[in-house]
């Protein structure tokens, strides 16, 4: 949404009822994630409480017709996820990629009154870079996931974890390559440095199994990504200023994770 909001130059109160029932409901989609897996002991009324969230969500979606729809097709597109995607190959990613990327993108472009032609180039590029590295999600949980007759590269391919590698780097590719798509300055470029020096650590990380610690990896250059072209294209204050505010938010929770994957790669070479 900020990317969006960030190539628009604008920023509008409607970006703040979207990012909330954006918040809602992935929330209700997380829940009800946990109960169909089983991943958490919930309490009894962890169903009242998805409900309820959604309530919120559709009230607040009143606000604007885009809001509305976009809404409803999270909820939609979330049921998907949670019930058929996962037993399709590539159905997750494909759902994961709209609903996360090309949907917010889309929408936060067509309430600041973006032209459509680039409204839709911009979403589409998201979901496409995003497409090809939402499948290493799949390495951590690929024994649970095979367990509940999930389809994954991973459970259903012997040589998944390097078909997921290879996809990965097609994605790290299309980053490089946004660089031209939409007429970045060198301080993007500056960005793409420290992308490239965390997937080397994303790969080193693949090669030696620890797919754990690859994935957390790859959530942060997600988020840098994104930042970079939010730094790039940003002028208007509000937009930089929210923009930092939600990186600050996100490395707070991956940082810690980093740090420690870093000390342990530094206590193997020091082994080796």
């Amino acid at each position: 949404m900020i990317v969006s909001s960030a190539f628009a130059n604008r920023f509008s109160i409607k970006i703040i009822y979207l990012a909330s029932i954006c918040l809602l409901v992935y929330a209700c989609a997380g829940v009800h994630n946990a109960i169909k897996d089983k991943d958490y002991l919930l309490p009894s009324y962890s169903k009242f409480i998805v409900f309820s969230l959604l309530i919120i969500s559709a009230i607040i979606s009143l606000q604007d017709i885009v809001i509305f729809f976009t809404a409803i097709l999270w909820i939609l597109l979330g049921l998907i996820y949670n019930t058929a995607a996962r037993h399709i190959l590539f159905g997750d990613a494909t759902i994961l990629s709209i609903t996360h990327f090309a949907l917010p993108s889309l929408s936060t472009s067509l309430l600041l009154d973006v032209e459509l032609k680039f409204a839709l180039f911009l979403s589409g590029f998201m979901f496409f870079t995003f497409w090809f590295i939402m499948h290493s999600k799949n390495l951590k949980d690929a024994k649970e996931d095979k367990q509940r007759e999930y389809k994954t590269l991973v459970t259903m391919f012997k040589n998944g974890r390097y078909f997921t590698l290879i996809l990965l780097d097609i994605s790290f590719i299309l980053m490089f390559i946004s660089y031209f798509l939409f007429d970045l300055s060198i301080k993007y470029l500056l960005i793409l440095v420290i992308v490239s020096i965390l997937n080397l650590v994303v790969i080193n990380r693949m090669v030696n199994s620890e797919a754990g610690q690859a994935v957390k990896l790859i959530r942060l250059i997600m988020l840098i990504f994104l930042f970079g072209l939010i730094f790039d294209k940003a002028s208007n204050d509000i937009v930089v200023l929210f923009s930092l505010f939600l990186v600050f938010i996100s490395a707070l929770f991956l940082i810690p994770d980093v740090i420690n994957i870093t000390k342990k790669r530094f206590v193997d070479i020091a082994g080796q």
